[in-house]
């Protein structure tokens, strides 16, 4: 869709700059970088080619320990910078996010009731109620 490589470069979003040079710095493609990252094969291509595209809060948080960079970094890039230090995007919120992605249904149930649970208890310790 792109008329030339000049032009192409120069519409290119924050992210979608850094995503091609990441890819052609560690020698792989989006889509394996995608796949590394646990996103669908498409999912980077598409920020690429339709530069008006933002990436998900999920998709900064996957693409950030895949390429070893600190969360926030990814959010600039993508532009998304309201999103620094907030306190929604805790680390451990990341890995319960990859445990509950990778679990079969029985154990997704089983982490939601855990989940409840303590959350019930949490708030009745702290007379807040739920």
């Amino acid at each position: 869709m792109f008329l030339n490589e000049g032009e192409q470069e120069h519409r290119l979003s924050p992210i979608a700059q850094w995503l091609l040079q990441y890819v052609e710095e560690h020698d792989i493609s989006l889509t394996e970088l995608a796949r590394k990252s646990g996103l669908s094969d498409g999912a980077l291509r598409a920020l690429v080619r339709y530069p008006e595209r933002k990436p998900t809060i999920e998709t900064c948080l996957r693409l950030a320990p895949s390429t070893n960079r600190e969360v926030e970094e990814i959010f600039e890039l993508a532009e998304l910078q309201n999103l620094k230090g907030s306190k929604q995007l805790h680390p451990d919120k990341f890995e319960l996010i990859n445990i509950f992605d990778v679990a079969s249904y029985p154990i997704k149930q089983a982490i939601l009731e855990v989940a409840r649970t303590l959350s019930t208890v949490e708030n009745q310790e702290s007379g807040r109620g739920i």
